[in-house]
């Protein structure tokens, strides 16, 4: 993710589905200290998280963190360079709105970055949930595939230009996994892997 956006050089990013605001922080402490970015997720707990994670790290000026909805953003259109909208769509219920709206707030010939879990991905958190190794979430979840979200971004307006398979993060000893995976892209969605997938906004929704 990192890797795309200093390609593209934004002045304001979204990132959907933000969390506890981590990876934010880690983007605007590394290469991305320029940018602005605004964190939404729908869970307030997490979102009180993030802003002390901001207060922390004194980047409560150049990030806000806010409780919104994908499928209804409190957002103007084109208000963003570039939305990352990452272990988000698996969870969410109305698919077509949450893109259109994704596509509302960015610009113009902008890019917009997505994952999607690998197939294996929810049963296997389900079973450490209940071996008591992993918190049980209760989100909503909704197995789709690759292809899936793409027909949903097409209409939206949004034309994939980049896609690439990838590993949850795993040991630096383990690196050349990632690397032989990288260099091997497989065209189907395998079962064992994760897509990230980076879209151009090419019209107005």
């Amino acid at each position: 993710i990192s890797e795309v956006l200093k390609q593209i050089s934004p002045k304001q990013v979204l990132d959907i589905g933000t969390g506890d605001g981590e990876m934010l922080i880690e983007l605007k402490t590394s290469s991305l200290s320029y940018c602005k970015f605004v964190g939404c997720d729908i869970s307030k707990e997490l979102i009180k998280i993030a802003k002390k994670l901001s207060i922390k790290y004194q980047f409560t000026e150049t990030i806000q963190f806010i409780v919104a909805d994908m499928e209804n953003l409190p957002f103007r259109d084109g208000e963003f360079d570039s939305v990352i909208c990452t272990a988000v769509v698996e969870h969410i219920s109305n698919l077509k709105k949450a893109t259109n709206e994704l596509s509302r707030v960015t610009k113009n010939g902008r890019l917009s970055i997505f994952t999607v879990p690998n197939t294996l991905y929810q049963p296997l958190f389900n079973l450490l949930a209940k071996l008591h190794l992993r918190y049980n979430d209760r989100v909503f979840y909704k197995k789709i595939t690759l292809d899936n979200l793409i027909n949903y971004l097409k209409r939206s307006g949004l034309i994939p230009i980049f896609r690439l398979n990838f590993v949850l993060p795993i040991p630096k000893l383990f690196n050349f996994l990632e690397k032989i995976i990288q260099r091997v892209q497989l065209r189907s969605f395998h079962p064992f892997l994760n897509q990230l997938l980076v879209c151009k906004k090419i019209s107005e929704k």
